[in-house]
Order: structure tokens, then sequence, then C-alpha cells
């Protein structure tokens, strides 16, 4: 398992731990969930090349080491 450092807004974090106490949770569990749903979801460009090099973006498997 790898860590993950963010930054961000106090109001934010705020917000944040606001959300993961009303659901008995906590940020890092709420921020883990979202990375899990997010690898389900289409990578936005990923089927469409792009316009300056013709070549696709990649998809989030295509550097596992990130």
């Amino acid at each position: 398992m790898k860590k993950l450092t963010l930054t961000v807004t106090d109001e934010n974090y705020r917000c944040a731990r606001v959300w993961a106490t009303q659901c008995n949770s906590s940020v890092s569990a709420l921020v883990r969930n979202f990375l899990e749903i997010l690898q389900n979801l289409p990578c936005p460009g990923v089927d469409a090349p792009s316009a300056s090099t013709g070549v696709s973006a990649p998809t989030p498997l295509d550097n596992p080491g990130i």
C-alpha cells in the first residue's frame, strides 16, 4: 500500500472531516473509496487521439509506478 500526501484548503479539510464524521469514517477512508470508484470510471480522452500528436492519452494502468 502506498501513502499519499495531499494539500487542500482549510475549508476543504474541514468539510471532509465533517463528512467523514457523519459517515462514521475518516478522511483517509473517504479518499481511498473515491480512488477505488475513480479507477472504474472511463478516463477522459483515452479513446480520442490527441489533436496535436495523434496519440491517445495513457490509461491509469499504463504507468503503474505512479
